[in-house]
């Protein structure tokens, strides 16, 4: 899963994000995948 984050986020806000990201990945994979990337914020 990748999140692109229409803001700049504090490390703590970009460790949450991945978390969640995380969590998604493995619902939507069924448990298989709990791959996640957040990008930087668009400029």
């Amino acid at each position: 899963m990748a999140v692109t984050p229409l803001g700049r986020l504090s490390r703590a806000d970009r460790d949450a994000v991945a978390e969640e990201g995380r969590e998604l990945a493995s619902f939507l994979s069924d448990g298989q995948s709990h791959r996640v990337r957040v990008a930087e914020a668009p400029r």
